[in-house]
């Protein structure tokens, strides 16, 4: 079975990923934050979309992200405005970014099989390529079949299961069920934007592919204080309005986790800030890159002021 490098991943025990009107529903009808998770038991949302796959909604990722390809920040206010707003604009937004962000992905896993093949040689471990993800058909760029069906595995290093399958998503340690779509071509992605930007430094690319995108109406529990903040700031409303209507409390608790910075990140994007458009475009990383030289020039010149003269 192909591996990676254990030590690029995180086993992460997530605790679940939930439509937000019925987490929000849950903890004001509970008296504890452990009560609302407890009614939420059943309640896992659903990682699989009718039309798009994960490995779709990060090429739109990308593709916002560096404002390429005739993207516009108009397509981008349809696609955080949700699906259920305009289902017809938002398709034909979301399959736009999807063209512009798919040959990026494809040329990801082609620079992760390179560097996995690599490593796989030296430490005497079979092989096995990641498939490419997209393919046009009737001139639209596709996720081919290995990545749009669901198959599951834990995020410990393998990119493919027992029977040779690719996993695309990934299952919580603590909860056995799928809480985001797998990236195993994150390394890759990495590298490349190292031997673009090799004197910036950036954090690196995550490995997973965060449900938000596709899923605009749901919230990702991704570890142990996601879950106690987002449940408490839905209990404080509660707590400090005892006597507003239902409905009136569960737009105010949908305001406090707005909030909060973390559910900008792991809030639907029909909730959250949502999809950023040219933050990572190439003049934003020439700004960086600029700023970046500027600091460390500041850096030297503090240290040279700091040593002494005859060091």
């Amino acid at each position: 079975m192909p591996l990676v490098q254990l030590d690029d991943f995180i086993i992460r025990k997530g605790h679940g990923l939930f439509n937000i009107h019925e987490f929000i529903g849950a903890m004001l009808n509970a008296n504890s934050v452990e009560e609302g998770y407890a009614a939420l038991q059943d309640n896992h949302h659903d990682l699989n979309h009718d039309n798009f796959a994960g490995v779709e909604a990060d090429a739109v990722k990308l593709a916002a992200n560096q404002g390429i390809g005739g993207l516009t920040p108009q397509d981008i206010e349809i696609i955080n405005q949700g699906e259920a707003a305009n289902p017809q604009a938002w398709h034909q937004a979301f399959q736009k970014a999807v063209n512009v962000g798919a040959p990026l992905i494809n040329e990801a896993i082609a620079k992760t099989n390179e560097i996995n093949k690599r490593r796989n040689f030296e430490n005497g471990i079979p092989h096995r390529d990641i498939p490419m993800a997209f393919q046009k058909d009737m001139g639209n760029y596709v996720a081919v079949q290995a990545w749009r069906q669901p198959v599951l595995g834990r995020k410990n290093g393998q990119t493919h299961n027992e029977q040779g399958a690719l996993i695309t998503q990934y299952v919580s340690a603590l909860t056995g069920k799928p809480e985001a779509y797998a990236r195993p071509y994150g390394i890759g992605l990495q590298a490349l934007r190292k031997e673009k930007y090799p004197d910036l430094k950036m954090p690196k690319a995550s490995d997973e592919i965060n449900p938000r995108i596709l899923h605009g109406d749901s919230i990702y529990i991704r570890d142990g204080n996601l879950r106690s903040k987002f449940g408490q700031a839905v209990q404080s409303i509660k707590m400090a309005y005892p006597n507003s209507p239902p409905d009136q409390l569960k737009g105010m608790a949908l305001q406090a986790l707005r909030n909060l910075p973390e559910f900008n990140k792991f809030g639907g994007i029909r909730h959250s800030s949502g999809l950023q458009y040219g933050n990572f475009s190439e003049g934003e990383m020439q700004q960086r890159v600029t700023e970046q030289r500027y600091a460390n020039a500041d850096t030297r010149d503090a240290l040279l002021e700091f040593i002494p003269p005859e060091a």
